[in-house]
């Protein structure tokens, strides 16, 4: 009990500075205001990077076999066994 007493008169000699306790409030206030959610902005950055390596991959994938780009660089007859010499 007593060094219950002893802690709270500790405590109310150490009272902080009104205008110290204003001015430390003011800023975080000012933090609160400035805040950015980084993390929500790293998620939607990280989704579009995924979605257009997605679409790239897609775009690359099907220009590789489509078969109208081979059938331009393969010729007809390419098979040299059932060719006719």
């Amino acid at each position: 009990m007593e060094s219950q007493l002893k802690l709270l008169s500790t405590i109310h000699k150490v009272q902080p500075d009104p205008k110290l306790y204003a001015a430390i409030k003011q800023r975080i206030k000012q933090k609160q205001e400035q805040f950015v959610p980084w993390s929500f902005i790293r998620a939607v950055a990280a989704i579009f990077v995924v979605m257009l390596a997605a679409q790239i991959y897609i775009t690359t994938a099907t220009s590789l076999t489509d078969s109208d780009d081979l059938s331009a660089l393969v010729p007809v007859n390419s098979n040299t066994l059932y060719n006719e010499y």
